[in-house]
């Protein structure tokens, strides 16, 4: 296609960059060399569009060539690209052109009075019959014949064309975030989300900014939330599943809408997470796919709030792994659980096909923190279930400000006094020799033997052991009895997880 066809659609809106792509990034050094390029007939690329729809009308979004699309409208235009909302570059403007040296170069205060050098803008503005006429018999005859014929090569980049590589009308975003990273890969890596965004911002224009705010909102408030998530969930409101084209295919009006119900709902789900899990707003939660199916059933069930019960269920799914592999297609067959009316039951029949046994063993509790779910299942059960700091006695319930909001994890045994009795990481780092305190409790035990500090932190304030599940058997407080008290530990932790569990999910558990 030729470089003035391109410029005509981008002007009349029917060639669009889709705002999940970076800004402006390209230097006047590659400016100044795609210029070069382009004069000297070099090949500059191809440009790769994904065609769609805007109210019934063909659009075709930029996915590969923003940086030199730019350039071109830029520096032949003179103006900034209708896609930078706020943005300016002084490398779009005053590169100058040389027409006897033919050189390609941005304007220093020598050229001012030097007819030479030329503004690359000013001359596709005035044209060759404009340029001719304002330096006429400024050069010698032969010289001036020299010059027109350059600038003249100059102005056919205009005519020249450019490669456009279409993707099919049907391609998904998936496949075209796919062909994204193959094309681009040294540039933004891109999404399948970014992709389905840039497609939402040709209907409803402030859609990046809009939806940008709450991710920013909740990330703040302690909860990583995909783009991804959120765009999931507005599919699910939209047609029931996890399905791009219900949003891509929806009008603006009902996408704004499914918007403003979905971040609605998910506020208050995620108040109701952290007040019924205790989470702690300076650590940063991860929200997978399965509170999607919470959302859901919150906005269909508004008159009986079934939020406490669908958390558990939450959590549960959370840590057996059910979000883990396969998730589109696992979120899709609880969302039609819920769709159908079989509700929590019907969650948890579904769960217990894929797993052998609902309730908790003690290995759970075996595992590193590198296990996220169990890590903040240990976490819960600290601030939800009358745990006492180690060293103050004080409850470590939600509720409380200060130093004591912040809890730490605190090897029971301490790390430098199992490693020098050669026991391995893997077995130092169980969550049954974790236990959270606060920081000055911390820094107080120090690396001193749990039998040594932990008759002390009893007498002090009895009850606070078994508050956290410490056995209270001192011959298991010696590293020669560590994998003994982990072996304790764990079955203890494994009967509170079980019995909490319980408490959330009720006779659904």
């Amino acid at each position: 296609m030729k470089i003035s066809d391109l410029m005509f659609e981008a002007q009349s809106g029917q060639l669009q960059i889709p705002r999940f792509q970076r800004g402006w990034v390209w230097t006047k050094k590659q400016v100044l060399k795609f210029f070069e390029s382009l004069y000297k007939g070099y090949p500059v690329g191809t440009l790769i569009i994904w065609p769609s729809k805007r109210d019934g009308h063909s659009i075709r979004s930029v996915i590969d060539g923003q940086q030199r699309l730019t350039t071109l409208y830029g520096i032949i235009n003179g103006e900034t690209p209708p896609w930078f909302k706020d943005e300016t570059s002084s490398s779009l403007q005053d590169l100058m052109f040389n027409v006897d040296s033919e050189e390609f170069k941005y304007k220093i205060r020598d050229m001012t009075d030097n007819p030479l050098w030329v503004d690359v803008t000013k001359l596709f503005h005035i044209g060759l019959r404009g340029w001719a006429e304002e330096y006429r018999n400024t050069f010698g005859k032969d010289a001036e014949v020299s010059y027109y014929e350059n600038v003249a090569d100059l102005l056919k980049i205009r005519e020249r064309d450019l490669h456009i590589d279409r993707l099919p009308d049907n391609i998904n975003p998936e496949e075209a975030a796919v062909v994204f990273r193959i094309v681009n890969r040294e540039g933004t890596r891109v999404t399948e989300g970014d992709l389905v965004l840039g497609q939402l911002s040709l209907k409803w224009d402030d859609a990046r900014e809009q939806i940008n705010e709450v991710l920013e909102k909740w990330r703040n408030n302690g909860y990583t939330i995909s783009l991804e998530w959120l765009l999931h969930a507005m599919s699910a409101r939209l047609g029931g599943r996890i399905n791009f084209e219900e949003v891509l295919t929806k009008e603006r009006t009902e996408i704004i809408s499914a918007f403003e119900i979905v971040t609605h709902s998910t506020s208050e789900i995620l108040d109701r997470l952290r007040d019924i899990l205790g989470l702690d707003s300076t650590t940063s939660t991860a929200i997978n796919n399965g509170l999607i199916v919470v959302i859901i059933n919150q906005i269909m069930v508004e008159q009986k709030d079934q939020s406490r019960e669908l958390i558990g269920w939450w959590l549960l799914s959370t840590l057996f792994d059910r979000w883990k592999g396969d998730i589109r297609n696992r979120t899709n067959k609880d969302l039609e659980i819920i769709m159908s009316g079989r509700g929590l039951h019907g969650l948890i029949e579904e769960l217990y096909n894929t797993t052998p046994y609902l309730d908790l063993r003690p290995n759970a509790f075996k595992k590193t923190r590198s296990s996220k779910s169990h890590y903040r299942l240990l976490l819960t059960l600290t601030r939800r279930r009358g745990s006492k700091d180690l060293s103050s006695g004080i409850s470590l319930s939600f509720s409380q400000i200060s130093e004591h909001s912040k809890l730490e994890a605190h090897h029971i045994f301490p790390r430098k006094l199992l490693s020098n009795n050669g026991f391995e990481k893997s077995n130092i780092d169980q969550l049954a020799n974790l236990a959270f305190i606060t920081k000055g409790t911390n820094l107080r035990i120090g690396s001193r033997s749990p039998d040594e500090y932990l008759p002390q932190l009893e007498e002090s304030h009895p009850g606070v052991l078994e508050s956290q599940w410490i056995p209270q058997n001192p011959h298991l407080w010696t590293v020669d009895k560590y994998l003994e008290f982990l072996e304790e530990r764990s079955d203890l932790l494994a009967d509170v997880a079980n019995e909490f569990l319980r408490d959330l999910i009720g006779d659904y558990y």
